[in-house]
Formats: structure tokens, sequence, C-alpha cells
């Protein structure tokens, strides 16, 4: 999948690109969560080909990239969460204990997700590319 995007920050080998809404994202299941179509989002990119801030560049990333960002951001928190409701009911049989237990999983599984992101951005190895500098500033 290529889109286009302005880079507004530039850290050693990755961009931070400011990307646009795109006319795809309305037929999009994750439409509403991520709103991508109704504003602009931000990610970090690896900048391997020189783009400068100001840069409307073109990124690039595989369908296998995405399909393991919804993974880890979406399915693992939700099978957490269930997971923790329903096996802390049966434990405890208590709903209230339930609902506790599934939402500090989903917490403490965010507060390590947040350092292993960090290495994937590090590693370049699943974050999009920047291909192209359509425009220079």
């Amino acid at each position: 999948m290529n889109v286009e995007g302005i880079v507004i920050d530039i850290k050693d080998n990755t961009a931070v690109v400011e990307l646009k809404g795109f006319d795809v994202c309305k037929v999009c299941e994750f439409y509403k969560f991520c709103n991508m179509g109704r504003g602009e989002r931000r990610i970090i990119c690896l900048n391997k080909i020189g783009a400068k801030i100001g840069d409307t560049v073109e990124l690039s990333t595989s369908d296998k990239n995405i399909f393991i960002a919804s993974i880890f951001n979406f399915l693992f928190p939700i099978i957490l969460l269930i997971t923790g409701i329903l096996s802390t009911i049966k434990i405890f049989e208590s709903e209230i204990i339930g609902i506790i237990i599934g939402m500090t999983l989903v917490v403490i599984y965010f507060l390590v997700f947040k350092y292993i992101d960090r290495k994937i951005i590090k590693s370049g190895k699943i974050i999009p590319k920047i291909v192209s500098i359509k425009r220079k500033e």
C-alpha cells in the first residue's frame, strides 16, 4: 500500500510523516478507530533516501506489516480482555473483579507493547519506508 504525506520531523534514519486522509479510508472497517480519513495522522517511517522536513513523500508498506500491526493493536488486547474477564469470573465468581483484571491486563499489555514498539522502530523491519520524494520543500 502506497500513501503520501509530509515530513514534519527527522531523527537518525527515521522520519515522522503526517499522512493525508484518503477516500479509501471511508470503506475501511477500521475507519472509526483510526480517524485517518477525518484528519491528519502521524507515523514513523524509515528514511533511507534522505527526505527533509517539509518534503512531500510517498510511503510504502506491505500487507503483511498491516496485518501484523492489526494483530498487535486490536486482536491481542481483545483476547487479553476477554480471557481476563472470563477466567477471573470463573475463579472468583465476580464480574466486577473480572472486568478490573481484564482491563489491568490490557493496560499492562500496552505498557509492555510501548517498550517493544520502540525496539521494532529501531530495527526498521516492519515500519513503513519512504520510497520517493514527490515534492521538495
